[in-house]
């Protein structure tokens, strides 16, 4: 008797572990077969042809990107939301740039019929967009991060900035916010560029250019400022603007002129 016992509870484990083994067998060829897709997420960088000749994007920064759909036979790709991308048949993403052909003050996306235009440009919008991926019977969502090189270009000089005159220097406080004040001054005045980022791509930038700069450090410094109206300041234009820079208890007006109105 104790041997017939023994023998039963001996085929009753074998009979677990063949299920269980079945069970698990089976879990791993539904995963095998079910689709799938290479990213959930995306970063495209671009840059507009105001920038031709001046600055290129490093062939290891992403301007598009391939999706590839796996263990599925019908797939198809549409971009569900945003319009600042395109997404072929292929699954090749990139970002959809806009040709603009100006006529003295005017621009058009369309050429004028006999008229030859004075400019041809290239644009595109900064922002998140989504590309929708059917594959058989599932749907993936794939959010897209298109962003100006230009910008992180831009970002990559004030940090050096940064590190090489700020970080680990000891500056009193009066001298912090004059190292801040000194990087929008090294650049010139001019009034084409209004962006921190084109004024220092193109070394020139007027009062809201200098302002943004301000700012951007502060932030990148975890120091509090904001944009300040500056048009009623002594001898201030309409639309002067400067920053306004709150550190350590203390309220700074980082205040930058020209060479020739320091003169006076």
């Amino acid at each position: 008797d104790k041997m017939k016992k023994i023998v039963a509870i001996v085929i009753c484990m074998c009979i677990c572990l063949v299920t269980e083994c079945t069970v698990v067998e089976a879990d791993e060829s539904a995963s095998l077969y079910k689709a799938d897709i290479n990213t959930r997420e995306i970063t495209l960088y671009g840059l507009s042809s105001s920038y031709d000749g001046i600055l290129t994007i490093p062939e290891e920064i992403a301007t598009e990107y391939k999706l590839s759909v796996s263990n599925a036979k019908n797939v198809s790709y549409r971009v569900s939301d945003g319009d600042n991308i395109v997404v072929d048949d292929k699954g090749n993403v990139g970002i959809l740039y806009k040709t603009w052909y100006t006529y003295g003050n005017v621009s058009y996306t369309h050429m004028l019929e006999g008229k030859k235009p004075d400019s041809v440009k290239t644009s595109f919008e900064q922002g998140d967009a989504t590309v929708t991926v059917t594959a058989d019977s599932s749907e993936f969502k794939v959010k897209v991060h298109v962003i100006a090189y230009s910008v992180v270009y831009a970002d990559n000089k004030i940090k050096e900035y940064i590190a090489n005159n700020i970080t680990g220097k000891n500056l009193s406080d009066i001298d912090l916010m004059n190292k801040i004040a000194e990087y929008p001054a090294s650049f010139d005045y001019g009034d084409e560029h209004s962006g921190y980022d084109t004024m220092i791509i193109f070394g020139s930038g007027d009062c809201w250019a200098s302002t943004s700069l301000v700012l951007k450090m502060c932030d990148l410094l975890g120091i509090k400022a904001w944009a300040r109206n500056g048009n009623k300041d002594t001898g201030a234009g309409g639309g002067h603007m400067n920053a306004l820079v709150n550190y350590n208890g203390a309220y700074y007006d980082c205040l930058l002129y020209t060479s020739d109105a320091a003169d006076e």
